[in-house]
């Protein structure tokens, strides 16, 4: 009987040496995607601002004065009515106030 409680002592003291090491390789994983998530949520932002310096949208002025064929208004307001009238995306908006108006690109 003392053999049998000795090597299920070995057993469970194994068995708990094993859980031991994974919970730790499970938390290093863990911390591991949390850090990557982080950079990845990193490099999307400046995704983001470099998708926006290849447009030239970055350096859009909404407050800036826009005249163009007559039309007298500010250059953010253009923009929201191409977005709300015809549904434009927002960067398409910009980028097509800025041709029309260049003071629209901030210098």
């Amino acid at each position: 009987k003392a053999e049998h409680e000795k090597a299920l002592a070995d057993i469970k003291a194994e068995y708990d040496k094993l859980t031991k090491d994974k919970q730790a390789a499970v938390d290093n994983l863990v911390e591991a995607i949390k850090n990557d998530e982080s950079q990845l949520e990193d490099l999307k932002e400046e995704e983001a601002i470099l998708e926006d310096l290849d447009t030239g949208t970055y350096n859009f002025c909404p407050e800036c004065d826009f005249n163009h064929a007559g039309l007298s208004t500010s250059c953010g307001k253009r923009k929201n009515y191409l977005v709300d009238h015809y549904g434009n995306a927002p960067e398409d908006a910009e980028k097509a106030v800025i041709t029309w108006d260049s003071n629209c690109k901030k210098q």
